[in-house]
This record gives structure tokens, C-alpha cells and sequence, in this order.
């Protein structure tokens, strides 16, 4: 957060207050001046070249390491522990939605109770 509020202290010309929360601030200044205004100032700025830079590096990088992709199936891992992870994922969904999971127990309930009233002799 330091160096986003040092960017945009010298975009407004004024230092933050120290009980500033930073996203306030930075909305502040936003909205103070323009979007052109901004966008030019970040294409000069020190920071948009050094994100330049680093950009340039790391698809230099992956242009050297070549293509990761596998031609034809990709192994992955097995049905089996697909569905392990899905239905532990599922689970623990339904596992902090307690009202959704009350609501099909008292369905299931209801709807039991009504065919056992059916068969019942």
C-alpha cells in the first residue's frame, strides 16, 4: 500500500492523511481529476515502466521455455479422485449452508412421512 499511495500522493500533489483508509483515498483522487489525466500520468510515470519491464521478462521467459501444453489426453488425474475432490468440495458447500441443508431434511422428512402414510395399513 505504500507504493500505491506514494503514486497517487504525487498524482494529487498532497500527502495522505495517516487515518486515511487507502482505497478512500485513492478514490479521491480519482475523482478529483480526470481519467485522461490519469491514464497520462501513469504512461510517464517510473511505475508503468518497471511494469513494462517486468512484463518483457516474463514473456521472454515463457518464450524460451516453449509451449507447456501435452498434444492429445492430458493425464490429469483419475475419475476417481475427481470425484473425491468434487464431492468433498460439495459437501463442505452444503456443510456451511445450514439453512438450504435443514430445508432438505425437513423435505425428506415430510415426504417420507406422507408415502409411509400411504402404504400404511
Amino acid at each position: 500500500s505504500e507504493t500505491l499511495l506514494g503514486y497517487f500522493s504525487s498524482l494529487s500533489g498532497e500527502e495522505p492523511p495517516s487515518s486515511v483508509n487507502p482505497a478512500d483515498y485513492v478514490l479521491g483522487v480519482l475523482d478529483a481529476g480526470s481519467a485522461d489525466d490519469a491514464v497520462a500520468a501513469f504512461k510517464d510515470s517510473s511505475l508503468c515502466k518497471q511494469i513494462d519491464s517486468a512484463i518483457d521478462t516474463d514473456k521472454k521467459c515463457a518464450e524460451e521455455q516453449g509451449p507447456t501444453t501435452t498434444i492429445g489426453r492430458n493425464p490429469g488425474l483419475t475419475f476417481f479422485t475427481e470425484f473425491g475432490l468434487l464431492f468433498r468440495r460439495q459437501f463442505l458447500v452444503q456443510w456451511r449452508n445450514p439453512s438450504y441443508s435443514f430445508m432438505r431434511m425437513s423435505v425428506s422428512a415430510g415426504a417420507t412421512f406422507i408415502l409411509g402414510l400411504l402404504f400404511f395399513n
